[in-house]
């Protein structure tokens, strides 16, 4: 896997990527143009055709300048540890999806927002793309790029995982195909939630309109512990209040 690289991508297509000239030379210009118009802060691209799909990946802005915070493993490892999930439920689910359909190249932007924070920083709040340039003889993705953007101050405040998908024109029944696949992806991600023993009996109480103290008493447990487990219960559900926590938790099971 190359992190961070200096060789242009001129270079990483003709070591890696069987096409003619013609070819190259049209994706490569396509990919360029695309990057100068949206001007991310890192970049991948992929093979799906081989074992190891990763074939270059580039830091623009993020982070030391191309330090080693730069490569697509440590930004993983720095995702927020209640996302990480929710993005393998979307990329799972995205897989089974282009296996199963007919994904127009460079007509579809699958866009997944989520956090990173790196030790005594700020987290930052990302929007990555995921656009096939290009498909197989079967009309499946081949190269894929990977996109960046940090969106930070968009959104003012660390946020919750979101997917939607962003189109050119397409067909009714590409575009229910689309609708149907966020969804289902978001309402995996609403309903996939576990809770401990003890979170669900304070979700209970809090819902019979219960105080922290009148639960502290009913458990024979600290103040503290029922408000760390509100707070449990609040960044699982995704909300900043326990009225929402209650709104979500019952129209989670409704």
């Amino acid at each position: 896997m190359i992190v961070c690289s200096k060789s242009p991508l001129e270079e990483a297509f003709r070591d890696n990527v069987t096409l003619d000239l013609d070819q190259r030379t049209e994706m490569i210009s396509w990919i360029n143009s695309y990057i100068n118009t949206i001007s991310p802060e890192f970049i991948m691209l992929l093979d799906l055709s081989k074992k190891t799909p990763c074939f270059y990946e580039k830091c623009f802005s993020i982070m030391d300048n191309c330090g080693n915070k730069c490569d697509v493993e440590n930004l993983s490892e720095n995702v927020v540890d209640e996302q990480r999930e929710d993005i393998k439920l979307v990329d799972k689910e995205l897989l089974e999806f282009a296996n199963s359909n007919v994904i127009p190249p460079r007509s579809c932007s699958f866009n997944l927002r989520f956090n990173v924070m790196y030790p005594a920083q700020k987290p930052i709040t990302f929007l990555r793309k995921v656009i096939a340039v290009s498909n197989n003889d079967q009309g499946k993705p081949a190269i894929v790029l990977v996109i960046l953007q940090d969106i930070t101050k968009l959104t003012n405040a660390i946020q919750g995982t979101y997917f939607e998908i962003k189109c050119l024109k397409q067909s009714s029944a590409v575009k229910n195909k689309f609708k149907d696949l966020v969804e289902i992806i978001n309402n995996k991600r609403e309903s996939d939630i576990t809770l401990t023993k003890r979170e669900n009996q304070v979700l209970q109480l809090l819902i019979k309109g219960y105080t922290s103290m009148d639960i502290s008493k009913e458990f024979f447990i600290a103040k503290t512990t029922v408000d760390k487990h509100r707070q449990n219960l609040m960044r699982k559900y995704k909300v900043s209040n326990v009225t929402q926590l209650i709104r979500k938790y019952l129209q989670s099971v409704a």
